[in-house]
């Protein structure tokens, strides 16, 4: 072969080479991006990618929260349900811009029951309701209509239940009123109903709280006594009208002795009561302090009211152990 052509075919061995390598240059920037983007959806699901991309969010640069944002809505129902891409998601609601949390938010339009009812969805629906325009939180709200009992009685439904009652003004939660009202005897004795009926109390307008505390007045003899219910009774001494406080006291100081040595019954109302519903209390306490004291329960209040009434147990009461069954040791969250 001669010597041109020999160099010929260099120069094209070469051309080839310079273009194989822009090809696989290429080719490499594009899977690099793929994988980049593959390990960010990666990391959203991952303990410490999650953590990392938290903790970046909150200075984050525009361009790099629209970059977070876009590849969150990729994926968004995944993540909200995910054990640690929930938290990513909680964040760029928290500190992202308003298009972000509308993008965002428009997510959760159409999955708002399933992902009240998920253990991780129901934190990233709290979140949402907290931060997103009254309106649309109104509209995400009413999603829920028809399924209140249900989120109610469900372990990760009645948070997002009382968020709604928290942030929604009364109009716009007229439907969760209704659906407690003719239940509220069942609710408050229930571990997770208890704490709805605690917020619609606290928060209802008084077209929406008449009829449940007229439930609730109407069975206080045996709330006061259950698990969950002595909760609301308590709630009501703390907060109700005069006339609400005064019917609560009023149980307890007619069976004052039985219900000191009750598990689930109140002491809480002694604080609160009038000084004359106090000294009758004390006065009938002190009648049945030798059977009072033979119950652990009953121990509690003596101890306590020893404590503030010198003498009353006779020598003093020893303080047992706390109980955590006791009133108001958890008034629900």
């Amino acid at each position: 072969m001669s010597v041109d052509s020999m160099k010929t075919l260099n120069m094209q061995m070469a051309a080839f080479l310079n273009t194989q390598q822009i090809y696989l240059a290429q080719m490499a920037a594009v899977n690099a991006a793929a994988a980049a983007q593959a390990v960010h959806a990666h990391a959203h699901a991952n303990q410490h990618g999650s953590r990392f991309i938290q903790q970046q969010l909150e200075g984050a640069s525009a361009a790099e929260a629209e970059m977070v944002l876009a590849e969150s809505l990729a994926d968004a129902p995944r993540l909200m349900t995910d054990v640690f891409g929930n938290y990513c998601v909680q964040r760029q609601l928290e500190y992202g811009s308003p298009g972000a949390v509308a993008a965002l938010a428009s997510e959760l339009r159409g999955r708002m029951l399933t992902l009240s009812l998920h253990m991780y969805g129901c934190r990233v629906v709290q979140k949402a309701l907290e931060v997103v325009p009254p309106g649309v939180r109104v509209a995400l709200v009413r999603e829920l209509d028809g399924h209140v009992t249900k989120c109610i009685r469900d372990q990760n439904g009645n948070h997002v239940v009382q968020k709604c009652v928290e942030l929604v003004p009364p109009a716009g939660v007229q439907f969760i009123a209704e659906a407690v009202a003719g239940q509220a005897v069942a609710l408050a004795e229930h571990s997770y109903g208890c704490r709805v009926v605690q917020r619609l109390l606290e928060r209802g307008s008084p077209a929406q709280k008449a009829p449940v505390m007229g439930e609730i007045m109407s069975s206080l003899g045996s709330l006061i006594r259950d698990q969950y219910g002595n909760y609301v009774c308590s709630h009501i001494v703390e907060h109700g009208s005069e006339v609400e406080r005064a019917a609560v006291i009023q149980v307890v100081v007619a069976d004052v002795v039985a219900l000191s040595m009750h598990k689930f019954a109140s002491n809480r109302v002694l604080d609160v009561a009038a000084p004359a519903q106090r000294a009758r209390v004390v006065e009938v306490l002190r009648s049945q302090v030798a059977v009072i004291k033979k119950y652990s329960y009953g121990k509690h209040i003596l101890a306590r009211l020893d404590s503030s009434i010198p003498g009353l147990s006779g020598g003093g009461v020893p303080v047992p152990p706390p109980v955590q069954c006791c009133v108001l040791a958890w008034r629900g969250g």
